[in-house]
């Protein structure tokens, strides 16, 4: 998991998350002035459902990527089911 938290911490990896949040409202917004009510409420609600999972992600999920990032170098723990359970 550190190894795949050091590896996304690159522009391309920003640019993708950031994005598909941005083309989501897009698509949303130009469903809508093309007057497609469905498509719209579709393509909002997948931008809602977006913004959820960005939510979750840097209030619980990056919150414990960094727990397992300041538990250190694999090879100095010594006792993987405590940092595992502290996890």
């Amino acid at each position: 998991m550190q190894h795949i938290n050091k590896s996304i911490e690159n522009g391309m990896f920003g640019l993708v998350f950031v994005g598909a949040f941005v083309a989501t409202g897009l698509a949303a917004w130009l469903q809508h002035k093309a007057g497609r009510r469905q498509a719209a409420l579709w393509a909002a609600a997948a931008t809602v459902l977006y913004v959820v999972a960005l939510v979750v992600t840097m209030g619980v999920n990056i919150p414990l990527n960094n727990q397992l990032a300041a538990a250190g170098d694999p090879s100095q723990i010594h006792d993987f089911a405590a940092v595992r359970a502290q996890f």
